[in-house]
């Protein structure tokens, strides 16, 4: 919805959204995620039998919850890897440019690059 306003002409609202956006991701990814991995981190033990007996249906080790807990925490390395993005947009909207989406630069520059090498095939 945002990148249809920015092409109507609305970059205010476009500018507001992404606030709201930018809120939204703090406090989800960065705030209730990590609660989430404290709670594999903890949790586990408290509640159930860390033993593999399948024919129990019991399937949680110490070795599967490590499992989770490595990809959870790669997860929200990925996370802060975005969030340092969002931040440079941010930045950017600080010294005066509208919220712009990186991504659209890079497709439109590898369509530019395509039709370069289209063209100097046919040349």
């Amino acid at each position: 919805v945002p990148k249809i306003l920015k092409y109507q002409g609305y970059s205010t609202i476009c500018d507001y959204l992404f606030g709201l956006f930018v809120i939204s991701w703090a406090i989800t990814r960065h705030y209730l995620f990590p609660i989430i991995i404290k709670s594999l981190h903890d949790g586990p033990q408290k509640f159930m039998d860390m033993e593999w007996e399948p024919e129990n249906f019991k399937f949680m080790t110490l070795n599967v919850q490590r499992g989770f807990l490595a990809l959870l925490y790669g997860l929200e390395a990925v996370l802060c890897f975005w969030f340092l993005m969002i931040f440079k947009v941010i930045y950017k909207m600080f010294n005066g440019a509208p919220a712009d989406d990186n991504r659209s630069h890079d497709e439109d520059s590898e369509e530019e690059v395509v039709d370069t090498v289209d063209a100097k095939k046919k040349a």
